[in-house]
């Protein structure tokens, strides 16, 4: 399941390393000539050292991203048990995390209940805490005979409150483990998780 992070025509990481490099090369040849004190080459020197954090720390979001989405693409492994009132009866830490690009603005609960029966519905509950951080529509997918296969879609969630993903047991697939994925609208994986269809 290759390719289900980032999409292929969004800027790489190492365009904006080269851009940054050519900048702070030139900030450097202004420095070696001695007019280090002057304004403009003062300024550029302070516009290229912001640019470099900001760069740096956008590289590192994008490489935990893809490592992200990387184990967002194995096989599905446990669970996090939870019972049809929400209650978490045991954890699976790789399950429900909340991917890097949308730390501290988005949350997901995780799939209720589980183990789910085969003829219920599931329910996901996703907290979204800042406003317009969010890329709508959220999709609910799994993959199903190597494809990913939408089940459920939240249209809008660009307001900060709780949305809800409610699918049926039926649509996930036959009894076994299943991995169920959550997109934002431009392709990137915000969240995953296993359920076990009893």
């Amino acid at each position: 399941m290759q390719g289900i992070g980032t999409l292929g025509s969004m800027p790489s990481c190492k365009r904006w390393l080269i851009v940054f490099v050519d900048r702070f090369a030139n900030v450097i040849r202004c420095l070696l000539r001695k007019v280090m004190f002057s304004r403009k080459c003062f300024a550029g020197f302070c516009i290229a050292m912001f640019a470099g954090v900001f760069l740096s720390a956008g590289c590192d979001t994008q490489e935990e991203q893809d490592d992200f989405a990387e184990q967002a693409s194995r096989s599905p492994e446990n669970i996090t048990r939870v019972d049809a009132s929400g209650k978490i009866l045991s954890e699976d830490k790789d399950d429900w995390r909340t991917a890097p690009v949308y730390v501290g603005e988005i949350r997901v609960d995780p799939a209720m209940p589980n183990p789910a029966p085969i003829g219920d519905f599931i329910t996901i509950r996703v907290t979204v805490t800042v406003f317009d951080a969010v890329y709508s529509p959220l999709r609910l997918r799994n993959l199903h005979n190597n494809r990913l296969q939408t089940l459920s879609e939240i249209e809008q969630a660009s307001d900060p409150g709780a949305y809800l993903f409610h699918v049926p047991v039926s649509l996930i697939g036959p009894v076994g483990l299943h991995r169920l994925l959550i997109f934002d609208d431009i392709g990137e994986i915000v969240s995953y998780g296993d359920v076990l269809v009893q």
